[in-house]
């Protein structure tokens, strides 16, 4: 995986995402993506991702020779622990990869995979509320400020802490460690596509959920899922 990393700062953009496969494409090295607005954000199943000017948009892509199994739950967790790191803020994962603060969803993450002759292209955005002005429904925030130090460093910090766990690792224990900050383990969630409700009892090495189903543990290739309290 090429190391050499080219950083792109923008005042505006349509995608983060969008630009950083562009850039990939045309020197197939490690890219990353900084803008203080999006215009056409965009979240997991086509969902638009709107964040106030200001806040986190960062989107960071490389070349491998294959996809990386589970890399939207695991950019989560990676994630979680920058924040923890710099913010000092302990953030809930609701699967596969939302950041929770008290019980209000302050960002997402959306991974994209693209063929590219005999490589991949991989781009992981992240979108961050450090603040907004109203919390109203499942939105939040860190309530950090919008210029910071601490901004600064979360947004030096994060794309080395991905591509560095990417390369070497992300432990032993990642899905332990991935677990323990699940806002819903051993809770009852619905499965959006069917509308069925199943025990959530953890994950698997690739990511995928394990639910219990009429009493049996089951793999469950479900995209999106709610949760009474959170959302």
């Amino acid at each position: 995986m090429p190391r050499n990393q080219n950083i792109f700062h923008f005042e505006s953009v349509t995608s983060t995402n969008d630009v950083c496969f562009e850039k990939c494409r045309l020197n197939e090295e490690t890219n990353i993506i900084i803008a203080n607005q999006q215009t056409q954000g965009r979240g997991r199943n086509s969902k638009k991702w709107v964040s106030p000017k200001g806040n986190i948009s960062i989107s960071i892509g490389f070349i491998s020779d294959r996809p990386v199994e589970g890399l939207s739950v695991k950019t989560g967790l990676v994630v979680a622990r920058t924040i923890k790191e710099v913010f000092g803020k302990n953030i809930g994962i609701k699967w596969p990869n939302d950041l929770i603060l008290n019980k209000k969803k302050i960002g997402g993450i959306l991974t994209e995979t693209e063929n590219s002759k005999d490589s991949f292209i991989n781009v992981v955005g992240v979108g961050l509320n450090l603040q907004i002005k109203a919390e109203e429904g499942h939105w939040g925030s860190l309530n950090e400020k919008l210029q910071s130090q601490a901004k600064d460093i979360f947004l030096q910090k994060l794309p080395n802490d991905l591509l560095d766990s990417i390369e070497k690792g992300f432990g032993n224990n990642w899905v332990n460690e991935w677990e323990k900050i699940c806002v819903h383990l051993s809770e009852e969630v619905k499965l959006r596509n069917t509308d069925e409700t199943v025990i959530f009892s953890g994950i698997n090495s690739d990511g995928s959920m394990i639910a219990i189903k009429d009493g049996v543990s089951v793999r469950v290739d479900e995209s999106s899922i709610s949760i009474e309290g959170v959302y």
